[in-house]
């Protein structure tokens, strides 16, 4: 796939925006090299050639993110230097599994990260199109609980998000999307997990035009 601008140049200009650390531009950077990489996707049941040329559209444009979080957690900017031990560490775990991934790790514009102590309430609200990363963070010997609620008007939300659990924890967590009816929705989770931990996770997507999870 091929956008209409350079793709090292768009993550640049993205992270000088921003105003980044070095390390998550050379993150940016990694994801530009593995789009390059990764092979685009055949369905039988989606017009993927189509996705992608959304996806290409929606890279120049600015859309909105509202994102308030709840509950017993700390929130935080990816690129806040008081969470940049552990932002770094979860981002250096990612091993991106697909295309939409890697172009969204590359490009999104808003990022968060949260320290989950006890619970967190998620409230996601999109307008435009927006590229969104989140980072959840769950530490070593915890019991924690995740409610993400997705909703807006967005022509297209890409969403990619990582959840850390570390040892000897376990994380219940739930996503629910209700976009509008003319949304795209891109929705990409990795999970990674210390030892003798686990999660349980569920996903419920009623709104949008067009899911791809």
């Amino acid at each position: 796939m091929q956008l209409t601008k350079n793709f090292s140049e768009h993550a640049k200009e993205i992270s000088l925006r921003l105003n980044e650390p070095k390390w998550l531009l050379d993150y940016r950077l990694k994801n530009v090299e593995l789009m390059n990489v990764l092979q685009p996707e055949k369905s039988v049941y989606t017009d993927m050639k189509r996705l992608e040329e959304i996806m290409q559209t929606a890279s120049g444009k600015q859309g909105k993110a509202k994102i308030v979080i709840n509950g017993n957690a700390v929130p935080s900017k990816i690129s806040d230097k008081a969470v940049e031990e552990k932002a770094r560490a979860s981002l250096e775990k990612e091993v991106p599994g697909n295309l939409f991934e890697a172009f969204n790790n590359a490009f999104f514009t808003e990022g968060f990260f949260v320290d989950v102590k006890k619970s967190a309430a998620i409230d996601l609200e999109a307008s435009g199109n927006v590229f969104v990363k989140g980072i959840l963070y769950a530490g070593n010997g915890t019991e924690t609980e995740i409610n993400e609620k997705i909703s807006g008007n967005a022509e297209g939300l890409f969403y990619s998000s990582s959840f850390v659990v570390g040892e000897n924890s376990e994380l219940t967590a739930t996503s629910m999307q209700n976009l509008s009816g003319e949304t795209l929705f891109v929705q990409n989770r990795s999970n990674y997990l210390g030892r003798y931990s686990k999660i349980n996770s569920g996903f419920a997507w009623l709104g949008g035009k067009q899911t791809r999870g």
